[in-house]
């Protein structure tokens, strides 16, 4: 019964209000959330609601401020271990997305949060079908980039030389670096190589502010242990203008491109 009240309450408390950061409130009620699925026999979770909330958006004209509500849930949900309970729930941020993508930018802007959203949930559970819209979103740009690196990572086998594949190469290759890690992950040698190449050079050719941004292009073509030891001087020479964080995730790469190969070792 309490939970129920509770489950009752958590949209409209969770909801996205302009001009408010709804985030703290929102992981503080995540926190209730994960402690009561702990202490109940049932593990009671919101999945259920929030599948409701979204049926309701995307057949009836709903709320989208709750359904924007719950995609954030759903992907909370999908990163914390129970992908597969919200696995119907993919198909959601397509449909959201689609219906999105002829509005005008006026009537779009105001809908942003639900976009970011729409693009956690497809970063937590990749769909293929979402790519070409993550590639062509007008707003939340860096929320759809990591999204759709996300997916050409987990759907390589369905991407790989699609109209999609060579359209990521050519705009990584023409100066679009933050598409330069989704195109990698569907190039074969050649094409990696001609990514981590072309992004090499023009780092020796940046100017100190553009270096970083072109350094991290370089890291992100990083997907092929070959390729990492052909510009491994170019990768030593760069870590130290890229951001802790990227070091680390460069290390752990080599790392494991060293356990199956033995140049590496």
């Amino acid at each position: 019964m309490a939970f129920a009240r509770f489950r009752e309450c958590f949209f409209p408390a969770a909801e996205w209000v302009d001009g408010e950061d709804p985030e703290p409130l929102r992981e503080a009620l995540w926190s209730l959330v994960l402690a009561w699925q702990l202490a109940s026999p049932k593990r009671v979770t919101l999945v259920e609601p929030a599948f409701e909330e979204l049926g309701r958006v995307l057949t009836t004209g709903g709320c989208w401020q709750r359904a924007e509500a719950a995609l954030w849930l759903l992907a909370k949900y999908a990163k914390g271990g129970k992908k597969e309970e919200v696995q119907k729930a993919s198909q959601a941020p397509l449909l959201i997305l689609t219906k999105l993508q002829n509005l005008h930018e006026s009537v779009l802007r105001p809908l942003e949060p639900l976009v970011i959203s729409s693009c956690a949930l497809v970063e937590a559970i990749p769909c293929a079908e979402a790519a070409p819209f993550l590639l062509e979103l007008r707003l939340a740009r860096p929320q759809a980039r990591k999204a759709l690196r996300s997916v050409c990572a987990s759907c390589r086998s369905a991407l790989m030389g699609t109209d999609l594949a060579r359209t990521l190469q050519r705009r990584a290759l023409e100066g679009e670096d933050d598409l330069v890690a989704s195109a990698a992950q569907l190039q074969d040698a050649d094409g990696v190589r001609q990514l981590a190449q072309h992004w090499a050079k023009l780092c020796l050719e940046a100017s100190p502010a553009q270096l970083p941004q072109r350094a991290r292009a370089v890291f992100a073509s990083m997907t092929r242990a070959d390729i990492c030891l052909l510009l491994m001087p170019d990768c030593a020479h760069f870590l130290r203008f890229v951001p802790r964080e990227e070091q680390v995730l460069f290390a752990v790469r080599v790392a494991e491109f060293a356990s199956t190969s033995q140049h590496l070792r």
